[in-house]
């Protein structure tokens, strides 16, 4: 297969899952409420073009080319599409690796993703997307800022997404305008 090939790979789970779909059975939750939040991953992937996003049930594959804007778009995506759930108070936990993949818009399989899920489910533990040390290491390689700001290590000594780097980027702003403004005074 020509399109089996190594690619990024994230494979993401949607926290409380079950809890929605009870909440639905319920009648506590309207299922266009779960068809949102999943439109959201649809609409992240459509919107980079640059990366394939498949979601079964609670689960989320993107997979990109291995490639720097590969990267980028990818990881925009899921600061994006986890911003965007925090907001409804729904957490996500995965995992950003590479390898040996096909996915289009009908079928994902390969090597990359079993890394991904496997990355998720035995290591990320706390909600939030790990990063596999060999693609961390490609990412310092590359000596891009940007990318760099985007990962953080945490005190376990994992690489995760820093998915409120925008967030992060407001209270620089804010705190610079506030310090400017304090000088004029």
């Amino acid at each position: 297969m020509s399109d089996y090939r190594e690619r990024l790979v994230a494979y993401v789970d949607i926290l409380g899952f079950k809890q929605l779909i009870d909440q639905v059975d319920a009648g506590k939750l309207s299922p266009e409420s779960i068809s949102d939040i999943l439109r959201t991953v649809r609409s992240n992937a459509r919107v980079a073009r640059r990366h394939y996003a498949t979601n079964v049930s609670d689960s989320i594959v993107m997979s990109g080319p291995l490639t720097t804007d590969g990267l980028e778009s990818i990881i925009s995506a899921l600061q994006r599409l986890t911003t965007r759930l925090l907001r409804s108070g729904i957490f996500l936990r995965g995992a950003l690796t590479r390898g040996t993949l096909f996915h289009n818009e009908n079928s994902v399989f390969g090597q990359g993703l079993i890394r991904a899920y496997q990355t998720e489910s035995e290591l990320a533990i706390y909600p939030r997307i790990l990063i596999t040390e060999d693609l961390v290491k490609n990412i310092y390689e590359l000596k891009d800022r940007g990318l760099r700001a985007s990962i953080r290590q945490g005190r376990d000594e994992k690489h995760y997404i820093h998915v409120l780097k925008a967030l992060e980027e407001v209270e620089h702003v804010t705190t610079t305008y506030r310090q400017t403004a304090a000088i004029r005074l």
